[in-house]
Parts: structure tokens; C-alpha cells; sequence
């Protein structure tokens, strides 16, 4: 069925006050290159009481094509709306607009226009659905979308990134990505927008979502997660974010981004294997990494990983490099020559010529109570470097 030219009208217009509308089967076409003003496929007009019980309306087995402005949009107060096994193909600026609350997509597809869905009402879900070629974000979520999930869905080939969460002044979403997919997004410019991308919001749920390349395309989004200002706690847990897809790197901004557990266990196949690594901007070599061995390395970030603090056996500490300190603070027991507080190896202009190449400090007791660090060398030597007052 396809709507006649005409001037900013929709395909099918619910009033204020109609409930438990059903829409099972057919081809919508909307006419969208004959309309003019912001027509729709199918609208759901604002209720305007003080209160209003459950729609519970169904748009079922429905494709939904060509709308000028949107192909579906409920707004404000007009509850559970479900949408079930719904294709909606080539609309203007959004597939389905939610401004109102219980509101579902699910099983379905959305794609061919400025943004598959603009989630704007709270406590709604899109599930288990294929959002695609959107010029804009796949899903976009406004401080209204408190409590609102977006779960198992395959979110691909959208030219302007993933999903963006924007807020204001930091609201609190409550919020959830879980499971989804994400696969060649921000193919219009390589590199230029993110999976997932945050700003002015706080307590978002990401959780076992997984990006990844589009059969073999050169797309690459710029993160897996970038985060704008005025961005607050963040879970992000168990995500399967592969570093090659990313343009720069997984996270914009490793402060956003924390990870309530109390435990995670990596298990490597070598001692040499990194588990932890990070860097710093857009920058090519890691600065920090820990091995699988408890190996701590550092570097430049201009340049390969050159230092190394790590276990060179029981009880014993070691670094490949120098220590350096403006600095240290001893605390001790006292009494007498027992163990070494630090060593020095390699000749130094601070060792008394009666050294050799190797000298340590000890701690003891300079018999009248009070406690000192003297210095040791392999003569027998002995030279008190700082006494207590």
C-alpha cells in the first residue's frame, strides 16, 4: 500500500486516545520523494492527560518503506508499544523514534537513512535486530533514555559510528550495551567516529559487546569507546574489542572508563606474554605493559618498551635499567650489620676510593640507642652516610 503525493502527511496517523492498535503484515510505502513537511510511515500521536495506562499496541510482521522523515514515531506517554519482526528501509532522519516509556524493537531490521533509532523516552529495549548504513549513528540515545537496553544486536556498515549516549550535565542513564556486535562502522571517513561514543552522561552498563572488521573491509572506527566531556562512571566488562579495528586505540580516555570486579585472572601460554599494555594518545609504542610473567615494562611511547622491573628470585627485586630517586625514606628496626637495606653496583663518584666496584647501606645501631646507615664495601670498610639526631 503506498501513500498518495501529498504535503506532510503519514501513512497511518493514531490518535491521542486509541489503544491496542494492530498492524500485522503488509508492505508500508510511504512516498517519501512525493512528500513534503515531516511525514511518517506510522505515528503515534502524544497523549495529553495527566496519566495513561499501557497502549500495549503491536506492529507485527510489517515492513515499512521510503518515509520522508520517520518510518515509525511514538511519542511522549504512550506506552508499550512493541514492535516485532519489523523491517523498516530508507527514511529520513530516524527508523523509529521512542519518546515515550516500554516501548520495543525487537527482531527486526533498520536501515538506509540518518539514524536507525533515536531512543528518547525511558525503560525502552532494542533487541536482537540488524541496524545498518545509517549516514549517522546506528542508535542514539538522549538524557530521557534512563533504564533503557540495547542488547544482542548487530549494529554494521554505519557511516557515522555505532551508538552515541549524549546527556545533559551528566545525567544518570542507567543504561546497558550488552552483547551487540559492531562491524565496519564509520565508513564514510576511516577513522573518524567511534563504536560507541559518550558525552555528559554517567552510569552506563557496557558488557560483552565485540567489535571487529565487516568481511574483510578496511573500515576501521576510531574507538571502541570515546568519550566526550561531562562523562561519569562507566562498567565496561568483558567486551571482546579488537586494538586492529581501532583506528588509535580501544578507549579515548582510559579515566572514563572503570571496572567494578574484584577479580580477573589472565592465563598466558609464555612468561613474555603481555596481559595488561597501554598508551598514551595517538602515540604507536605502549608505555606501560605487564607480562604474564610479572615482568613490568616501560617505555618512551616514542619508541619500543626499554625498561624492565621484574623477580630475579626469592625475595629479590630486580631492574635491567638504574633506580633513581630524588628521595628515600627508610624505615628499619635497628640493630646490628643483618641484611642489606640497598646495593650499588658499578663504580660511582660518591664511593670512597677504599671501595671496589660494589657497595651496600646497612642499617645498626650506633650503640648509644640512636639509629645510623652506614655505608659498606667489600674491604671492610665502613662510612656513616646519615645518623638519627
Amino acid at each position: 500500500m503506498k501513500l498518495a503525493n501529498g504535503s506532510n502527511d503519514d501513512w497511518l496517523r493514531v490518535g491521542a486516545n486509541a489503544l491496542s492498535v494492530h498492524i500485522l503484515g503488509g508492505v508500508i510505502d510511504c512516498n517519501g520523494a512525493n512528500q513534503t513537511g515531516t511525514s511518517h510511515g506510522i505515528r503515534f500521536e502524544q497523549y495529553t492527560g495527566a496519566f495513561r495506562i499501557a497502549d500495549r499496541s503491536n506492529i507485527v510482521h510489517t515492513e515499512v518503506l521510503s518515509s520522508l522523515t520517520g518510518g515509525i514515531r511514538i511519542e511522549a506517554k504512550r506506552i508499550e508499544i512493541q514492535m516485532h519482526h519489523v523491517a523498516i528501509r530508507s527514511f529520513g532522519a530516524y527508523g523509529v523514534y521512542m519518546g515515550s516509556t516500554d516501548c520495543g524493537f525487537y527482531d527486526g531490521a533498520i536501515g538506509i537513512g540518518a539514524n536507525c533509532i533515536v531512543i528518547d523516552g525511558g525503560a525502552n529495549w532494542v533487541r536482537n535486530s540488524g541496524l545498518y548504513s545509517a549516514n549517522g549513528y546506528a542508535i542514539k540515545l538522549t538524557q530521557n533514555a534512563y533504564d533503557s537496553f540495547v542488547m544482542m544486536n548487530m549494529i554494521d556498515n554505519n557511516v557515522g559510528g555505532g551508538v552515541s549516549i549524549v546527556g545533559s550535565s551528566g545525567s544518570t542513564l542507567n543504561a546497558n550495551l550488552v552483547g551487540n556486535e559492531f562491524r565496519g562502522n564509520s565508513t564514510g571517513a576511516l577513522g573518524a567516529y567511534p563504536d560507541i561514543y559518550l558525552e555528559q552522561v554517567r552510569n552506563v552498563n557496557i558488557v560483552g559487546n565485540v567489535s571487529g572488521f565487516q568481511q574483510g573491509t578496511t573500515a576501521q572506527t576510531r574507538y571502541a569507546i570515546q568519550t566526550g566531556p561531562g562523562v561519569g562512571f562507566i562498567n565496561a566488562m568483558g567486551n571482546m574489542f579488537d586494538p586492529s579495528y581501532h583506528t588509535l586505540d580501544v578507549y579515548s580516555d582510559y579515566n572514563a572508563i572503570y571496572a567494578r570486579q574484584r577479580r580477573s585472572d589472565y592465563v598466558a601460554g609464555t612468561n613474555t606474554t603481555p596481559i595488561i599494555h597501554s598508551r598514551v594518545g595517538s602515540e604507536s609504542f605502549d608505555r606501560f605493559e605487564v607480562r604474564a610473567d610479572g615482568a613490568i615494562r616501560l617505555g618512551p611511547g616514542s619508541g619500543a618498551l626499554d625498561t624492565s622491573f621484574f623477580r630475579e628470585g626469592a625475595g629479590l627485586i630486580r631492574t635491567d635499567g638504574a633506580w633513581k630517586a630524588p628521595k628515600f625514606t627508610l624505615t628499619t628496626s635497628g640493630g646490628s650489620f643483618t641484611s642489606p637495606l640497598f646495593y650499588f653496583e658499578g663504580k660511582a663518584t660518591s664511593v670512597p676510593s677504599t671501595g671496589a666496584n660494589t657497595a651496600y647501606l646497612m642499617h645498626k645501631d650506633n650503640g648509644s640507642g640512636k639509629g645510623q646507615i652506614v655505608a659498606v664495601f667489600p674491604t671492610g670498610a665502613t662510612q656513616v652516610v646519615a645518623q638519627e639526631p
